[in-house]
C-alpha cells in the first residue's frame, strides 16, 4: 500500500464513513473492516427545478460505522438543511433460499 492509499484509508477509519462509489486501493476495505465494518446507507431527496413540473430526484450511498456517523456524513456532504424534505435509510438485505442442491462429498 503506498503513502497516498495509506493516508485515504486511516482518513476513512478516523471518520468512519466512505462513499460506496469512492475508489479505494488495494487492501484499503481489507483495513477498514478491521477497525469497523459498518453498514449502508442512502440519501434520497427531491428538489424543484424551475420552469419544471415535476421534482427532479436524487440519492446517493455511503457505508459508515454506525447512524450517526452516517447522518453526520451527508450532513458534511450536502446542505440538508436547506432541502424541504430528505430521507436517510440503513440499508438491510436479506437473503432468502429459494432452491438448493447438495451432492455431498
Amino acid at each position: 500500500m503506498d503513502k497516498t492509499t495509506k493516508r485515504l484509508t486511516n482518513q476513512i477509519i478516523k471518520r468512519g464513513w466512505y462513499r460506496k462509489g469512492q475508489t479505494l486501493g488495494e487492501g484499503v476495505l481489507k483495513q477498514i473492516h478491521r477497525n469497523w465494518y459498518g453498514n449502508r446507507y442512502t440519501l434520497n431527496w427531491d428538489i424543484e427545478i424551475a420552469g419544471e413540473k415535476n421534482l427532479k430526484s436524487f440519492e446517493d450511498e455511503i457505508q459508515a460505522k454506525d447512524d450517526e456517523t452516517a447522518i453526520k456524513a451527508f450532513h458534511s456532504l450536502y446542505s440538508l438543511d436547506e432541502l424541504i424534505a430528505y430521507d436517510i435509510h440503513r440499508v438491510f438485505t436479506k437473503y432468502i433460499l429459494i432452491d438448493n442442491k447438495d451432492k455431498g462429498k
